[in-house]
Order: structure tokens, then sequence, then C-alpha cells
């Protein structure tokens, strides 16, 4: 509930919306696009340390590596691009690692609604879209959840967590809205 704000503020973003509601135009999905190549550039150091921490948890699922999918997607609506030279990140904590995962494994899912949602840009064509796509792996949330709970029940992990979430979240925004990632 803590982050809530942080993460409504993504669904109300101009190019979300378009999504949803049909509208979107190829430029504005290649925005998108470019913002989330940045963000997962600049997040990736961050999400491997959140993973490692919760492996001790029980969460043993593989790292997500969306970039190659982000990459295919840009050169499938004609936008090549390099990965961003930006500096990765670094997390304050590993706790605050693992909010980081939080917020990326529960934009996993929501992904899925956009997949589905951008057919009105693609028609029944699966290129262009597969960052959104689903990964197959049953069951990952659920567990994701159980080994989240685990380690959120430590004292000294759940501010940082929630801190983490917070972060994650208005570090995509800022990505999504600033330079060509403008959507």
């Amino acid at each position: 509930m803590r982050t809530e704000a942080a993460h409504q503020r993504l669904h109300e973003l101009e190019a979300a919306r378009r999504i949803l509601d049909g509208t979107v135009t190829l430029s504005q999905y290649r925005g998108l696009l470019l913002g989330f190549l940045r963000f997962h550039h600049l997040a990736r150091p961050i999400l491997e340390t959140g993973h490692r921490e919760l492996a001790a948890a029980g969460f043993r699922f593989a790292l997500r590596d969306p970039l190659p999918r982000i990459e295919a997607d840009l050169a499938a609506t004609g936008n090549l691009v390099s990965r961003s030279g930006l500096p990765p990140l670094q997390a304050r904590s590993p706790a605050e690692a693992v909010g980081w995962v939080w917020a990326i494994e529960g934009s996993a899912l929501g992904g899925q609604v956009l997949h589905r949602a951008l057919d009105s840009l693609f028609g029944d064509a699966p290129d262009g879209r597969t960052y959104f796509q689903a990964d197959g792996e049953r069951g990952r949330w659920k567990r994701f959840c159980d080994a989240l709970e685990d380690y959120g029940s430590r004292d000294a992990n759940s501010e940082a967590v929630v801190s983490g979430a917070t972060a994650a979240f208005d570090c995509i925004e800022q990505c999504l809205t600033t330079g060509s990632g403008n959507a």
C-alpha cells in the first residue's frame, strides 16, 4: 500500500493509457521502449543484488534479462539503438535491492495486460512487443511473494524493502518521462 502512489503514476503515463485504450502511436510506443531500455540498464546491478538476497529466502528463479527483448522490439518497430552509456545504479542496501525486485516482478504481471492491448498496434503479430510477453515461469509470482514475506518479516528489512520499491517506481517513471523515453 505504501508504494501505491508511485506505482499509480506509471499507469497514468500517456503512452500506458494510450496502449490500454488502443490509440498509442508507433512513436509513443518506441519512446516507452527506450525508457524501459534505459531503466533496465541502470537497474541491472540493483536487481542482481536483490536476487542474490532473495535466493537465501527461497526465491531461486533466474533474474530476467529484458534488454534483448526490448532491443528486438525496438528493431521490429524500426528503431535501432545501442545500450545506454549511463552508469548503472547501486542500491543503498541489499534489502532496498529486494524492493526493486518486488517492483519489477509485479510489473511483469502488468506487462501481460499491455501485451494484449498492443493488438491495436501490431494485430496478431508477436514482433514488437516481446518485452511485455509472459515468460512462462508458472508459480513465479507466488514463490516470489512467499520469499518476500519471509525476507520482509525481519524488522530491519521491511522499511528498506518499501523504500527500494518506491525508488524503483520513481526511477521507472523518470526513465519513461525524460529524454528519448518521453512517453
